[in-house]
C-alpha cells in the first residue's frame, strides 16, 4: 500500500510540475509538441492597440498586426504579414528563446508621392501555447528628406496574437476592387 501511495504522489508532483512549466516549454516551438526537425509554419491573428503615436502615422507605418505567417527554423523566426491584394507586405525576422520572442523589421513606407519613411520596428513578446502578448516599438525617420519636420519620431503599441487556421485567419476587411491599383512590395 505504501508503494502505491508514494507512486501516486510522485505522479502528481510530476504532472503539477509539467503544468507549471508548460508555457515556458511550449514557448520553445510555435507548434506544441516535439521540437521540430525542419521549419515549422503557423498562422496567427494579431490585434494591436497603439499606446502612443508621436508621429501621427500609425495607420501608415502599420505596426505588427493583422494576419501573420510565422516560420520557425530552430530558434530563428521569419514572419510575413498577409495582405488583401499582395501575398505579403511586411517581413520581420527574429528569434524564439524559451517563451520569449523578439522580432525586427526595417522597411520603407510611402506617406505620399514625395515622402518616403524609414520604419524600424522592434517587437518583444511572450509566447504561451496558442497565444502571445507583446510590445511594439517603432522609430520613424524621413528617408527621402521631403517629409518635413518632426522626424525621427516614435510609435508604440501593445499586441496580442492567437493561433488560427484556414478561414479563421482570413483578412476581414479587404477592398479587392482596389487591388489592381496598388503595387505589391518586393520582399
Amino acid at each position: 500500500m505504501r508503494l502505491s501511495v508514494a507512486g501516486i504522489a510522485v505522479a502528481l508532483v510530476f504532472v503539477s510540475a509539467f503544468d507549471l512549466i508548460s508555457c515556458q516549454e511550449s514557448g520553445g516551438v510555435l507548434v506544441k509538441g516535439m521540437p521540430p526537425v525542419g521549419p515549422v509554419k503557423s498562422e496567427w491573428r494579431v490585434t494591436l492597440s497603439v499606446d502612443s503615436d508621436a508621429c501621427g502615422l500609425a495607420a501608415i507605418v502599420k505596426p505588427i498586426g493583422s494576419s501573420l505567417d510565422m516560420v520557425q527554423t530552430g530558434s530563428s523566426l521569419d514572419v510575413l504579414r498577409q495582405n488583401c491584394c499582395c501575398p505579403f507586405v511586411t517581413r520581420w525576422t527574429g528569434s524564439l528563446q524559451g517563451s520569449s520572442m523578439s522580432l525586427a523589421s526595417v522597411r520603407a513606407v510611402a506617406r505620399d508621392v514625395s515622402c518616403i519613411l524609414r520604419v524600424e520596428e522592434n517587437d518583444v513578446a511572450t509566447l504561451c501555447d496558442n497565444s502571445f502578448t507583446g510590445e511594439a516599438s517603432l522609430v520613424v525617420s524621413d528617408a527621402s528628406g521631403n517629409c518635413g519636420a518632426g522626424f525621427p519620431c516614435q510609435v508604440h503599441g501593445s499586441f496580442q496574437g492567437t493561433r488560427c487556421q484556414g478561414a479563421e485567419c482570413a483578412l476581414v476587411f479587404c477592398a479587392q476592387a482596389l487591388c489592381p491599383l496598388l503595387p505589391c512590395p518586393d520582399l
